[in-house]
């Protein structure tokens, strides 16, 4: 998605808490889905303002039922992330509103854990509903059919590299194992780079 679409995006959510603070929380780290559902508050550090990869909610093939897992894809794909302060802010926000349901509910919340993202009494959402529900935003929306929440993983990298971080840096905020992982996927920002910085020459160089 272009900068304009993600603002798209997210101001048709605005009125729902959970969707808007999930989608803006997935453009601006770009973590996995299973990573953002498997993520609980204590590797949440809102004061320093940096997250810590190390779980994912999965389904059991065998059962179709949900596992919350120690670990993550790949080792690489455990690590630390930065994350923007508007980001912080809103996940602030949100955790308030994530406790007003935990007191309004009282013993039917579940607490077992603490996903940041689940389900208004505290279960975890099953992956395909989450994927669902970040579909039918898209298309609400007005964007094109074949964006999905993947999709915001893929903008995340595209738009980092666009406004010039560099591909090492990126690599590690994704998981990646190896940078050619990520450059490879992401060729085609790099070619868009360059002509940039083509242009940029053409007009400081007089031939």
């Amino acid at each position: 998605m272009s900068f304009e679409e993600v603002q798209k995006l997210l101001k048709s959510v605005k009125e729902d808490k959970f969707m808007h603070t999930f989608l803006s929380f997935a453009v601006l780290t770009g973590m996995r889905k299973s990573e953002m559902l498997g993520l609980e508050w204590p590797e949440v550090d809102l004061q320093e303002e940096i997250i810590e990869v190390k779980k994912r909610l999965v389904v059991d093939q065998e059962n179709g039922t949900y596992k919350h897992e120690e670990e993550t894809k790949r080792e690489a794909s455990r690590r630390v992330i930065a994350i923007p302060s508007k980001l912080a802010k809103l996940l602030k926000s949100y955790k308030v509103h994530q406790a007003e349901l935990r007191l309004q509910l009282a013993d039917e919340y579940n607490d077992e854990k603490q996903f940041v993202f689940c389900k208004p009494n505290g279960n975890p959402y099953y992956p395909s509903t989450i994927t669902r529900n970040a579909k039918k935003a898209i298309l609400r929306a007005g964007l094109s059919p074949e964006y999905s929440l993947h999709t915001l993983r893929h903008t995340f990298a595209t738009l980092q590299l666009k406004t010039g971080t560099d591909a090492k840096t990126i690599q590690e905020m994704l998981g990646h194992g190896n940078i050619s992982t990520t450059m490879d996927i992401y060729s085609h920002v790099d070619i868009d780079m360059q002509k940039e910085a083509a242009k940029k020459l053409e007009n400081a160089i007089v031939i």
